[in-house]
């Protein structure tokens, strides 16, 4: 049901109504007086839009708001409320209706098929359920959906931010956006194991180093690897030639000192080379049994043995490790220093005791060279794990230099990888505490079962519609409109037939045996309101469950037809779910009043205790600008049987108004004719030709006569405004004067009468 009507601006005549407090809500049956001109047409398109979910063309930029049970429902959203509504006015005609033509058909299910209509009845139970769970699946999928975008692109954002304070010349983080990140995890992230995207707190932080968009040279350095072998075997040479003992003729002097023997055996060695015969330092003749001697302590065994040291001591001295190969740590990329300083501090150490023990080789070796007759002792093995290390090492910082020089190479390519590798450690840190993963599966499983539900639900609709039309019979249609037409004009010269061909019925005079022409617009109206009431029956809709609006039923009745019209609304909707009724008529307005009236449940009191009808008016608002509004029916609608209390009414309300504008003028003028002419009829009943006769009948002052008379002619149906009119401009002016004149009038011909209408209308002022 509609509940009330909060606003509605730019919708035709309604240009800016908003609810007034005091207006009631509207109950099961709601009728609407007010006359041509002030707004009902436009308040029945209102609710029309509402049924198709179309607005009216023509409206510029409407909006309105209307609540319901449901929530509010608006000009965005016209088809959202799932209400059964069904709308008689002009439009409802048009669309259904040509004239001269055809008139669409209806679709009567037949009482007769018990079974199948028990059938149809089922299959519509089963329907509903399904809609209502179908309704219930898509609620939680369009939840979950938008649960799921709202996150990505709440991350999408995220994301970008935190690029961007690290690079903000990447074009690609730059617009980094919801469609990105999607595809990016589509391609990339491991949904069955999120955990594996998600960097520790330094491998963040190496890779948010690895990012900076600053190149490095590359770094031209590989540590070689020792060979563990050649090593020990050079130790072993060394510690053997140190311990081995020299096979010669000694001479003990020389043997005892080192340094007098290496001083010796330079002086043979350069005695020889020259073929000298005497001592270069005491010029005598040395003995040929001393060159002997010496020749025989200084053997080829020594020789060879000394030669063999020296080699030993070159194959060692190679094996020093120069530790300023081993380059600083700033030469490489961020993310490679924090590993490359531990290495480093690790290799040098290692390095240095690797030294240590080559040097002391050498050293037990030039010992030996200075005194070939003395053995040294010596370690002869490093310890493994100097080697292990070593090897360990030495292959870290080949990798950590390989990996330098990869990202130098292809800088822009290994830039892109470490970006992409923090972008998904940021995707899957919130995918998993949002539970993205948990969310998809659900959003799929929900779709399969909105996907499901959806073709059960075709295949039902599509069952139902092929036992209703079955059940349905166009030809039943016509019978039963045609029943209800001659009941309502009181004769059957009019009637619907069906035509197969084209698909409708054709409005025939019985006695012509064609087509009706020159229907009068009282028949017009008539079968369009006895159609739509048939159209109501269509495809067994129920009356419990539709909303029903009518607008002005009776606009071309006589009072016959309008007392037809009266008993057929009775009769056709007193199980309305909701009815409005529309209507300038009085007495049509009164008749449906006093039914309605009559649903309201009295108390003990004699008040209304359950209110079922509520009455209200649609009229112009005062000011300059034409526009309608909705107010609750003064009591003069409500509880008098004559239009002439409310026409009294609403003219004493002008009484106190300084002057009139052009709008509230044309509003006065109507009044006030229907409102003389029904007192002059009455009070003067000898039959006169026109309103002028009466007033000469009423009103004695001549000027005062012409003032209200020319006031009345100038401003009731008149349909357009007169310009460069000075006394009509001053008669605006004095407008006030004139209403005044026009009820002294009333109260001189009848004090009684016009005392009596003041005080009904004084307890019931107008809003």
């Amino acid at each position: 049901m509609f509940e009330r009507i909060e606003n509605i601006k730019n919708f035709g005549i309604f240009k800016d109504f908003s609810r007034p407090s005091e207006l009631l809500d509207f109950s099961n049956f709601n009728l609407f007086y007010g006359w041509n001109g002030s707004g009902k047409s436009t308040l029945s398109k209102l609710f029309r839009s509402m049924e198709t979910g179309i607005l009216p063309e023509g409206y510029g930029d409407p909006s309105f708001k209307v609540k319901t049970p449901n929530g509010p429902l608006t000009q965005a959203a016209l088809s959202s409320h799932g209400l059964r509504i069904f709308v008689f006015n002009q439009d409802f005609v048009l669309e259904n209706i040509d004239w001269s033509k055809t008139v669409k058909s209806v679709l009567l299910v037949s009482k007769e098929k018990i079974e199948e209509r028990k059938q149809l009845d089922t299959l519509k139970g089963t329907r509903e359920k399904l809609v209502l769970e179908n309704e219930e699946t898509t609620k939680k999928l369009t939840a979950i959906t938008d649960s799921i975008e709202t996150f990505c692109t709440t991350t999408a954002r995220n994301i970008k931010q935190k690029m961007q304070v690290i690079d903000t010349s990447d074009t690609y983080y730059l617009n980094y956006n919801k469609a990105k990140f999607r595809q990016s995890i589509e391609a990339n992230v491991d949904f069955s194991n999120l955990s594996i995207h998600i960097l520790s707190d330094e491998e963040t932080k190496k890779v948010t180093e690895a990012v900076r968009p600053d190149a490095k040279p590359l770094i031209a350095i590989n540590l070689s690897q020792i060979d563990e072998a050649v090593v020990s075997k050079a130790l072993e040479t060394a510690v053997t030639l140190l311990s081995e003992s020299i096979i010669a003729k000694t001479i003990q002097r020389l043997k005892d000192f080192p340094e007098i023997n290496s001083w010796v055996e330079t002086g043979l060695g350069l005695t020889k080379k020259h073929k000298g015969t005497k001592c270069e330092f005491c010029g005598q003749a040395i003995p040929a049994d001393r060159i002997k001697e010496l020749e025989e302590h200084f053997s080829d065994h020594l020789i060879k043995f000394k030669a063999r040291l020296e080699e030993s001591r070159r194959v060692l001295q190679a094996l020093i490790i120069d530790l300023g190969k081993v380059p600083e740590a700033e030469i490489f990329y961020p993310e490679y220093r924090t590993d490359y300083l531990t290495t480093r501090a690790s290799l040098l150490k290692v390095m240095a005791s690797f030294n240590q023990e080559i040097t002391k080789a050498l050293s037990g070796l030039s010992q030996r060279v200075a005194d070939p007759f003395k053995p040294v002792a010596l370690i002869s093995a490093l310890e493994k794990s100097i080697f292990l290390s070593l090897e360990k090492d030495i292959a870290v910082v080949n990798q950590l230099v390989a990996k330098h020089n990869a990202k130098t190479a292809n800088f822009d390519e290994e830039l892109k990888k470490q970006k992409r590798r923090l972008e998904l450690h940021y995707a899957g840190q919130d995918m998993q505490e949002f539970k993205y993963v948990d969310k998809k599966a659900d959003s799929k499983q929900l779709s399969i079962q909105a996907n499901d539900l959806s073709k059960k639900l075709t295949e039902v609709t599509e069952k139902i519609a092929a036992l209703e039309k079955s059940l349905s019979n166009e030809s039943l249609g016509a019978v039963h409109f045609n029943q209800r037409l001659h009941k309502f004009l009181g004769h059957k010269e009019i009637s619907l037939t069906f035509d197969e061909t084209e698909k409708g019925y054709k409005i025939q005079r019985m006695q012509e045996g064609q087509h009706a022409k020159n229907l009068s617009e009282g028949e017009k109206t008539a079968i369009a309101f006895i159609y739509f009431m048939t159209k109501l029956k269509e495809k067994d809709n129920k009356m419990s469950e539709s909303i029903v609006v009518i607008d002005d039923p009776v606009s071309s009745f006589d009072s016959n037809n309008i007392f037809s019209a009266h008993s057929f609304l009775k009769t056709e909707f007193w199980d309305a779910k909701q009815l409005f009724v529309f209507t300038h008529n009085f007495v049509f307005f009164k008749l449906v009043r006093d039914w309605l009236k009559g649903r309201n449940k009295k108390g003990k009191d004699g008040k209304e205790d359950k209110i079922k009808s509520c009455f209200y008016a649609i009229e112009i608002a005062p000011g300059v600008e034409r526009k309608a509004r909705l107010a609750n029916a003064l009591n003069s609608l409500i509880e008098y049987d004559s239009e002439y209390h409310y026409l009294f009414q609403m003219l004493y309300s002008y009484r106190e108004k300084a002057s009139l504008n052009l709008n509230e003028a044309f509003l006065i003028g109507n009044i006030a004719r229907k409102l003389l002419e029904a007192f002059f009829s009455f009070k003067f009943p000898r039959k006169r030709s026109d309103f002028s006769q009466w007033m000469e009948a009423g009103v004695g002052d001549v000027e005062k006569r012409e003032r209200i008379y020319r006031f009345i002619n100038k401003y009731s149906h008149n349909k357009t405004i007169e310009t460069g009119d000075l006394s009509i401009d001053n008669l605006l002016g004095e407008s006030t004067n004139v209403i005044n004149e026009i009820l002294s009038i009333l109260e001189e011909l009848d004090k009684t009468h016009y005392a009596e209408l003041v005080e009904i209308v004084s307890n019931d002022p107008p809003s």
